[in-house]
């Protein structure tokens, strides 16, 4: 049954395939929507929408007080159950364009490889998800079960309208289980599966010293906001990564044994390629192998995005500056909580003495979120990913970045699972973004078949 039903899919999805996945990825690729630039974002809407009602959900566009589009939809087959589709058309800037070896908005194949701003992160996904509702319709003739749709044009830029679009538009997307915007295959071409994402606070940091830069000779006498910028930063962590901040680690929920369970069976190829493709020869304090999988998943940190002050350009220019700015992030796990982290930092800058540095939240601020491993709906997904891969799939209880997972997650309290069409050199945020074609192929094949599951 499961092999006919899988041949069954194949076959619709070769007869679409031109019409109904390359062209309308092609469509997409081509809109320039870049959130950090407020640019196509009401014609990336428009086209997501169009290819939606073309399978027959019955979109809209609606916007929230400032926000981009998003693109609302529905398609209702009359059953008892609902799954939400989440997924993004908004996209990283191209640059530095000269790093392309083809236009970046342009589709382009080669090698087996579909190329262009997005096509992994995230209209790949998005073209993959109504594919795989078109040929599950064709196949079973009707679908066991209801779809929402839940596409934003804001996701790059931290989804920083999420929560006023569900205040006005939650009865919209209520579900009993989400399909996340994405995922990938692993190394050894195991579908890799996620179910919870990192929060993430972001920050910045402003000191202030005279009225006006001055010259650096007075630097024995005057303060220099770089240096008190920086003395402050040194106190974050010790020597062993460890964050100062008091009260920080309180609510951290550490690793449950299926969840160490599910490290241990992730392989350690993937921390091979860490090492190769980032350049990185030795992780932080010496932490290898599935410990640093470990850590990069459960673990709580800080980072220092930048720090700006002064004078950066070519040769010298002895200046002390009259202002000096630093950008963080903060990522949070299960069960942190941004408001209480954002007030013990600040306390903290107090406590050590360092208040006249100001502090502010930046940006989308997002919350953590997961869901259990022993889910019957991760469960669902797995076992489907295996017989479509024809290889367990790897599960991975969290990964290490943010998105707005949690509003649907602690907010809906539905159970939430990224599965797709990436891969480990797909490059998303990077020059040469692609997808491998037959990744596409089988995320697909992988969307319609769980689909068919919900009728057996």
């Amino acid at each position: 049954m499961d092999q006919d039903l899988l041949r069954e899919l194949e076959k619709r999805l070769d007869e679409i395939w031109e019409d109904h996945v390359l062209r309308p990825l092609e469509t997409l690729v081509s809109i320039p929507t870049v959130s950090a630039r407020s640019q196509g974002l009401v014609e990336g809407a428009q086209a997501v929408a169009d290819l939606a009602r073309a399978v027959g959900f019955q979109p809209r566009i609606v916007e929230v007080e400032g926000s981009a589009p998003f693109v609302l939809g529905a398609m209702d087959a009359g059953a008892s159950q609902t799954l939400l589709l989440y997924n993004h058309f908004d996209v990283q800037p191209e640059d530095p364009v000269d790093l392309w070896d083809s236009p970046p908005f342009s589709l382009t194949q080669r090698e087996g490889k579909l190329y262009g701003r997005g096509v992994a992160d995230d209209k790949g996904h998005i073209v993959a998800r109504l594919a795989a509702v078109r040929i599950a319709q064709d196949v079973l003739g009707k679908l066991p079960l209801n779809i929402r749709l839940l596409m934003e044009g804001e996701e790059e830029v931290g989804s920083i309208h999420m929560a006023q679009l569900l205040d006005t538009y939650e009865e919209d997307v209520r579900a009993d289980f989400c399909l996340w915007e994405s995922g990938s295959v692993g190394p050894d071409g195991r579908p890799e599966l996620y179910m919870g994402m990192k929060g993430i606070l972001t920050l910045e940091l402003v000191a202030r010293g005279p009225q006006r830069d001055l010259h650096s000779s007075v630097g024995v006498i005057v303060p220099n906001p770089l240096w008190r910028l920086v003395q402050f930063l040194a106190a974050l962590k010790d020597e062993q990564e460890k964050i100062q901040i008091p009260g920080f680690y309180d609510a951290v929920v550490p690793p449950t044994e299926a969840d160490r369970s599910a490290v241990q069976g992730i392989p350690l190829e993937i921390v091979q390629t860490w090492h190769q493709e980032w350049g990185v020869a030795t992780f932080l304090t010496g932490v290898d192998g599935h410990a640093a999988i470990l850590r990069l998943l459960f673990e709580p940190t800080i980072n220092i995005n930048g720090i700006h002050g002064g004078y950066g350009g070519p040769g010298s220019k002895t200046v002390l500056p009259a202002t000096a700015t630093a950008k963080l992030d903060i990522r949070l796990v299960p069960n942190q909580d941004l408001k209480d982290i954002f007030r013990k930092f600040v306390a903290f800058r107090d406590q050590l003495g360092f208040r006249d540095i100001e502090v502010r939240a930046v940006s989308g601020q997002e919350g953590p979120a997961r869901t259990p491993l022993d889910d019957p709906f991760v469960q669902l997904v797995a076992q489907t990913a295996g017989v479509v891969y024809q290889k367990p799939p790897i599960l991975y209880p969290m990964v290490a970045g943010s998105g707005p997972m949690a509003y649907v997650r602690n907010r809906l309290k539905v159970p939430v699972v990224g599965c797709g069409v990436g891969y480990h050199g797909s490059r998303a945020h990077a020059p040469n973004e692609n997808i491998r074609i037959q990744d596409l192929r089988l995320g697909i094949l992988h969307v319609a078949y769980l689909l068919a599951t919900f009728s057996s």
